[in-house]
């Protein structure tokens, strides 16, 4: 998904809760929704904040979330890798988020419970596999 720099923290956090919450994917802050390069100014400082949101929004040590600076057409850009989550669900205050196309959606109470039903299962099969 692609982010304009100015994004919200929250936006962005949402955006990550989403993709977590379903196959994971990837966020490019410094280009805009047509896919044009809008660059970032400082993308040190814009790595450190987006790193700070994740992990104050998610309540996340980050893990398997990478963050770092790309150059796209000669313009500095911010690739953010988000996994897909294998144990928990992410929400920002207090809302689950699911990712249904290129959208984020707030996850209904359906949508949650078949999650840790899933997961459940999951880890009674891998317990007797072993």
């Amino acid at each position: 998904e692609f982010k304009d720099p100015r994004a919200s923290g929250e936006n962005i956090a949402k955006v990550a809760a989403s993709m977590l919450n379903t196959e994971g994917g990837v966020i490019l802050v410094g280009i805009d929704d047509d896919g044009d390069t809008t660059g970032i100014s400082d993308p040190d400082q814009k790595q450190h904040d987006i790193a700070n949101v994740l992990y104050n929004r998610l309540n996340t040590a980050m893990g398997d979330i990478i963050i770092e600076r790309q150059e796209v057409d000669d313009d500095n850009v911010v690739l953010i890798r988000l996994p897909q989550s294998q144990e928990t669900l992410y929400e920002v205050n207090g809302k689950f988020y699911i990712r249904i196309g290129e959208s984020k959606k707030p996850m209904t109470s359906e949508v949650i419970e078949q999650f840790f039903q899933s997961r459940f299962q999951q880890g009674l099969n891998d317990f007797f596999n072993e």
